[in-house]
């Protein structure tokens, strides 16, 4: 089971976890604020900056009417003026979007899986600070064997078995992967998921495909499907002996297509509700006269 909405969070920036505002197993909405570090000293830096910032807006807007309205001053004074009032306005920006950087948001909503980061401790990007998971969007990842490339195909029903939970659930192929990997000649499917509950990522499943379906095929058991020296495939049938209750032992030749849960579809030489030799089946021979007991 897989789970597009399955990630690790790490603080872009490094620091001291501030605090930590969520618990294992809460649900939180997008854009929910999850973890913070220690921003003290960014803080402190972006009151100056902004206190600095007022003074130099003061001075520019004073230049600008001296200098544009008044022509009082020179045009250097204004140019001045005007590149540190801007170069301020940048570098309060710059500072808050690293003090954005020091908080960890919810990306979408789901459920904290795991936190690995404690408060007091130093997080940073090279280690994960959080688990989120959202288990709505789950499906299931599963290797085909190449033989099966031309039968498995997009909308394929599916049958997943949940094993560990005792249930299973109707599901189809949502895509079927185009590259056939190397090492064990297999291409990757996703199954959908309709009904998740209590579904994990990483659980394992077993996956039954419908590769093949004949509404109208005749089946036999396979058992009762023989071969000759040069392999043809007959079975044994009776034919009623005209004017008595005997039948007669025919060795019809027959094409067999494929095989499932112990029967043996039959493409062409058999006919519905023929009299087929079932117990007994290896020890007759053809032409020999039977009676039904």
């Amino acid at each position: 089971v897989k789970a597009d909405k399955s990630i690790n969070l790490y603080t872009t920036a490094s620091g001291k976890v501030k605090k930590i505002h969520v618990k294992n197993g809460q649900q939180v909405k997008k854009g929910q604020l999850l973890l913070s570090l220690d921003t003290d000293i960014m803080t402190s830096s972006l009151r100056e900056l902004q206190t600095g910032l007022e003074l130099a807006k003061t001075v520019f807007e004073k230049q600008q009417r001296l200098w544009i309205d008044q022509q009082i001053g020179s045009e250097i004074q204004y140019l001045q003026a005007k590149n540190n009032y801007d170069a301020l306005v940048q570098r309060v920006k710059t500072l808050k979007e690293q003090i954005e950087l020091s908080v960890i948001r919810a990306p979408f909503a789901g459920s904290i899986d795991n936190i690995f980061a404690r408060e007091g401790e130093l997080a940073g990007p090279q280690m994960p600070a959080l688990r989120l998971v959202n288990t709505s969007g789950v499906y299931v990842k599963a290797d085909v064997p190449e033989s099966y490339a031309n039968r498995v195909r997009v909308g394929t029903p599916a049958n997943v078995d949940f094993t560990s939970m005792d249930y299973e659930v109707a599901a189809e192929v949502l895509q079927v992967g185009q590259f056939i990997q190397e090492g064990n000649r297999t291409f990757s499917i996703n199954v959908s998921l309709p009904e998740a509950n209590g579904v994990k990522p990483n659980q394992m499943v077993h996956v039954a495909l419908m590769d093949y379906k004949n509404d109208e095929a005749l089946s036999v058991p396979a058992s009762l499907v023989q071969q000759d020296v040069e392999g043809n495939d007959f079975i044994y049938t009776l034919s009623s002996i005209e004017g008595t209750s005997r039948f007669e032992v025919v060795k019809t030749w027959v094409t067999t297509g494929l095989t499932f849960e112990g029967r043996t579809e039959i493409i062409s030489g058999l006919e519905a509700n023929a009299k087929v030799i079932d117990k007994g089946s290896r020890s007759v021979r053809t032409g020999q006269e039977v009676v039904l007991g």
